[in-house]
């Protein structure tokens, strides 16, 4: 549903990609990603609705936080 007006990203990604330009949009396939990517690779981190993160995840994504990153969410 990425490309569909109803999919959690739609408005948010044609903001960053249309309005403002320049932007690389990556999707991911939920908050398993936070455990598989590095994160380092990307400025920011949106999270969106997501319930629920594991321990490890959290932990991940604050160590990114640490290190400079941002997260919306």
């Amino acid at each position: 549903l990425r490309d569909d007006r109803k999919g959690d990203s739609f408005y948010l990604r044609r903001l960053f990609q249309d309005a403002f330009g320049g932007i690389e949009w990556v999707s991911a396939d939920g908050p398993e990603a936070l455990q598989r990517e590095d994160l380092r690779q990307f400025s920011t981190v949106f999270l969106l609705n997501v319930q629920q993160l594991t321990k490890p995840q959290a932990e991940r994504l604050e160590q990114y936080v640490k290190e400079g990153g941002g997260v919306g969410v």
